[in-house]
């Protein structure tokens, strides 16, 4: 793993707290600690800030597609499908609700995969395709984030 961060303008989004050149691999660091909520961490693990990361997607993504659409000369009624990065259903339903998209053009699959990382979107547009939700010549708008 080459990186111990991620940051947003705001803060840190993701943190891996040990294991890299900031805090060296040791007995301690992989040593298993029980949190708050009851979840079991190492600190080789890597810890996101799901709050900040709720709050910077939905401040980041609208404008995002905004432009998109901007530079497209395209409306959201001009789009038969949308499929988001699959990050997790709070996340994807509060964007569909903010950017006012309708449940018929918005496509969520976490049923079966939840969230794989880069990989969400072209699982995602596959299954979409198998469900028939869309067809050849379909505008569809793809957004990763």
């Amino acid at each position: 793993m080459i990186f111990t961060e991620y940051f947003s303008a705001e803060g840190i989004l993701k943190i891996v707290p040990a294991g890299e050149t900031a805090l060296p691999r040791t007995e301690s660091t992989s040593r298993e600690n029980v949190d708050a909520s009851g979840k079991v961490r190492i600190r080789e693990n890597i810890y996101m800030n799901g709050a900040e990361i709720f709050s910077v997607a939905l401040r980041v993504v609208p404008d995002l597609v905004k432009r998109t659409q901007q530079k497209n000369e395209v409306s959201l009624n001009d789009i038969d499908f949308v499929l988001f990065h699959q990050a997790n259903r709070y996340i994807l339903e509060a964007l569909r609700d903010k950017m006012e998209v309708s449940t018929e053009k918005f496509f969520i699959d976490m049923e079966e995969t939840d969230n794989t990382v880069s990989a969400t979107i072209p699982i995602a547009l596959q299954n979409a395709m198998e469900k028939d939700l869309f067809r050849k010549g379909s505008k569809v708008l793809l957004v990763g984030f």
